[in-house]
């Protein structure tokens, strides 16, 4: 199990983030139970924005304001309800995440977020 390809990537990824935040000890990698959103925030410098209710059309709402328009296009894609979302581009990297999880589960969501951020995104940055 250890040698799959699979377990190897997560090893990588795990290695990757230490790393990145070897020289933040703010972010707090070393405290147990670790606080992701603190990684995130701290160490990656990624913003976090709770939302509730978190769906697709509000967050895209949300990046129009950022963005400086000041009406939202209508969009195509049909809406659902979000636990979280990472956004990368313009205008800027941030994840949204519903307001009101229970700490276990805000937590697991902003956890997942930072796992796509890592596989998807800085494993592509890297290549």
């Amino acid at each position: 199990m250890r040698e799959s390809p699979q377990m190897q990537r997560t090893f990588s990824m795990t290695a990757a983030l230490y790393d990145l935040l070897a020289e933040r000890p703010e972010a707090g990698i070393n405290k147990f139970p670790r606080n992701v959103e603190q990684i995130i925030t701290f160490g990656l410098e990624i913003p976090i924005r709770r939302m509730l209710p978190l769906t697709i059309r509000e967050a895209y709402r949300y990046l129009c304001i950022l963005y400086g328009e000041s009406e939202s296009p209508v969009i195509s894609i049909a809406d659902r309800k979000l636990y979280g979302l990472l956004h990368i581009g313009p205008p800027c990297k941030i994840i949204f995440v519903r307001d009101k999880l229970s700490p276990q589960v805000h937590n697991y969501v902003l956890a997942h977020e930072l796992g796509h951020f890592l596989a998807d995104v800085f494993r592509i940055q890297q290549l």
